[in-house]
């Protein structure tokens, strides 16, 4: 059994909207086959404050196609919080999570995406807590440049222990998705 099937999808582009939505329903369709009842999606850009309603229309388009699918196949939704996407905000988040039903849509919530964005993780998770079906675990830092560095759990914008208290505290009792994109992570998973 896995956690969830994870596709980098894009719904706000109208070139490729509905080669997007297509490879989505594959892997909802999928699902069952894996043991999982988890699809995590990714909206596309661009960032929320850049967003237009065209953006947001699309991703609609895409959600009303889907849902019923996923609903046939006892599959669950769940898009990223994710930086320079539509979701990289927990407002912008919460956007989404009301423009589905519940017991289909909710989120992944990566919280080192939601520190690169400046949210602090005590609002992240009183925001979102109602509509988190799965979590992204991984911490790092972003340089001057705007560069993102990915270290160990320990190392990083985000205070684990702290976070993991909250989820308790917030009733949370889905997974913990360890995400290892270090450099490390290859050579030394375990330790990263």
């Amino acid at each position: 059994m896995v956690s969830a099937l994870s596709l980098f999808t894009t719904f706000t582009d109208p070139h490729h909207l509905e080669e997007q939505i297509e490879s989505a329903l594959t892997y909802i369709r999928l699902a069952p086959l894996f043991e999982t009842k988890l699809v995590k999606l990714k909206p596309g850009p661009p960032r929320s404050i850049m967003a237009t309603e065209k953006h947001w229309q699309y991703l609609a388009r895409a959600l009303n196609r889907m849902i019923p699918i996923a609903r046939q196949h006892g599959v669950r939704l769940a898009f990223e919080t994710h930086l320079n996407e539509l979701t990289d905000t927990s407002i912008s988040s919460q956007r989404l999570t009301e423009m589905a039903p519940s017991d289909v849509v909710r989120l992944t919530v990566d919280f080192l995406n939601s520190a690169f964005a400046g949210e602090k993780m005590n609002e992240v998770i009183h925001v979102l807590k109602d509509r988190m079906y799965h979590t992204h675990i991984k911490n790092g830092y972003i340089d001057a440049k705007g560069g993102w560095h990915f270290q160990t759990l320990d190392e990083g914008l985000i205070n684990y222990p702290m976070v993991l208290n909250l989820l308790k505290k917030a009733g949370y009792t889905k997974y913990l998705s360890i995400e290892c994109l270090s450099s490390q992570a290859n050579e030394r998973p375990v330790e990263t």
